[in-house]
């Protein structure tokens, strides 16, 4: 019995294998990567060591590689070494220069009651509609997100911003240039992320604040209210899920508005 379960146990880890990925110059190891196999369409994402185990099963196909602020990389079948490199992208920004402008907030996060749903599983990706009620230029000066975490430990989260689809009405292109990765600790309240240097201009439709969810189940929950009003269908939270659908957010029967929002100038 011991020598049957010790061949299983070996049979099993070699269907496994490890994959490690790091930046093509400082060979640094990067963290939450997104990784699509050819068999596995949920997807998977790196560590903090940037390694990801491709689970008993898989097959030796195609995969693909994403993250923010790096060139997607896709490597055809028995043509990828355990390590993969990627190529961080080189972004060039035009800086926006604003002199004495008001700072307004869009969006929900100025609710002086807010309730609370909770996140469900790992890397899942939520998105709120900001629409630019205006119609004015303006230039994004941070984030917010009002966020609780139960956790003892440290969570993580990433920022995210989506332009907006002109025919789904649902997150379109990644506006963020970079990764920006922020911890969140035991708490309750609003977490800000300063995201000036980005030059992020305010579309006349709108955008879309996105938080993605990092690690393991965490635990955590976002801030939000409720409404039935069907006109709102293209303003409502959207969750995006590790198969890349985006799916509507409800609770009770309601479709759920994320107290999420920006700063703009």
């Amino acid at each position: 019995m011991f020598l049957l379960t010790l061949l299983i146990c070996c049979h099993a880890q070699c269907q496994e294998r490890k994959l490690i990925i790091v930046d093509s110059l400082s060979n640094k190891p990067i963290a939450f990567a997104h990784i699509f196999t050819g068999n596995n369409n949920e997807g998977l994402a790196s560590d903090v060591t940037g390694a990801v185990i491709l689970k008993q099963g898989y097959k030796e196909e195609a995969i693909t590689i994403t993250h923010l602020g790096y060139y997607t990389k896709t490597l055809k079948k028995e043509v990828y070494n355990d390590t993969i490199f990627l190529k961080e992208k080189n972004t060039n920004l035009t800086e926006v220069i604003v002199q004495n402008k008001k700072v307004q907030t869009l969006g929900y996060t100025n609710l002086k009651k807010t309730r609370y749903i909770t996140t469900y599983g790992e890397n899942i990706i939520l998105a709120q509609h900001i629409p630019n009620k205006t119609g004015a230029a303006h230039t994004l000066k941070s984030l917010n997100y009002k966020i609780r975490s139960k956790k003892k430990d440290s969570l993580l989260v990433r920022a995210h911003i989506y332009s907006v689809d002109p025919i789904t009405k649902k997150p379109n292109k990644e506006l963020l240039s970079k990764s920006i990765i922020y911890p969140v600790r035991r708490k309750k309240g609003t977490l800000s992320i300063d995201i000036q240097d980005q030059y992020i201009e305010m579309p006349s439709e709108g955008l879309f604040i996105g938080l993605e969810w990092l690690g393991e189940n965490n635990d955590a929950a976002y801030g939000f209210t409720a409404g039935n009003d069907s006109s709102i269908n293209a303003f409502v939270t959207l969750a995006r899920l590790k198969d890349k659908i985006w799916l509507q957010s409800q609770a009770n029967g309601s479709y759920v508005r994320a107290s999420f929002g920006v700063e703009v100038y």
